[in-house]
């Protein structure tokens, strides 16, 4: 995040609300930190858990209702305290269903991100939203180059 504020840049951060305070995770007071220098903080679910897969003999209105209280639990916990709208949802493992993304509608998120490299032409759907994660992996090099869309080449 230093990096990023040196660069004048924000972001979008997304947590799963029962890992947050966790070792190694960001505590509330972290992320309200990160609210206040501008940055949006979005929802990974409550788990973080996988919501595209329906439980070996699970009636699928159980399953329904498990997805819908996932996210609905989640987007209410960050927006009651962090005292600000919790827009976007990353969906937990990175991957949905014409289910998991109705259901992100439904409970008034603005856009949902899957977890993998593509392009986002303007025109594209706004709950299937292709992004990079950023992790304490990524050096300032490599974050450099993810940033990066034109590189110019010497072809001769």
């Amino acid at each position: 995040m230093p990096v990023l504020k040196e660069l004048g840049f924000t972001a979008t951060v997304f947590v799963a609300t029962e890992v947050v305070g966790n070792e190694g995770a960001m505590t509330w007071d972290q992320l309200r930190q990160l609210r206040e220098a501008g940055f949006t903080i979005g929802c990974r679910g409550r788990s973080g858990r996988s919501l595209t897969r329906q439980k070996n003999g699970q009636a699928f209105e159980a399953y329904f209702k498990s997805i819908e209280s996932e996210l609905r639990l989640a987007k209410k916990e960050i927006e009651t305290r962090l005292g600000a709208p919790c827009p976007f949802l990353a969906y937990p493992r990175g991957s949905t269903s014409g289910l998991v993304a109705a259901m992100a509608a439904k409970l008034g998120f603005s856009a949902a991100f899957i977890r993998s490299p593509g392009d986002n032409p303007f025109f594209g759907d706004r709950f299937g939203i292709h992004r990079i994660a950023i992790d304490g992996r990524i050096n300032p090099e490599k974050f450099g180059k993810m940033l990066t869309t034109l590189i110019t080449a010497d072809l001769n």
